[in-house]
């Protein structure tokens, strides 16, 4: 649980500052905002992974519980 809470705040970090990452990596142009893009969408996708992780999580604590 923690772990994905401290995943989900460094997707949204990195998403947030994705154009500012990408800048000390690539020059200017139009592959820097590709790369920007690119970034901000596996940042979404590591929020929901890590979301989802923890809906997965809670499920099987509850099926757990309730089987005794």
């Amino acid at each position: 649980m923690v772990l994905g809470s401290i995943l989900v705040a460094f997707s949204l970090i990195v998403m947030g500052w994705a154009k500012e990452i990408v800048g000390h990596f690539v020059d200017e142009g139009e592959f820097k905002k590709t790369c920007t893009v690119f970034l901000a969408v596996l940042s979404i996708y590591a929020v929901d992974f890590a979301i989802n992780a923890g809906k997965i999580y809670n499920i099987k604590a509850q099926v757990h519980t309730d089987l005794g």
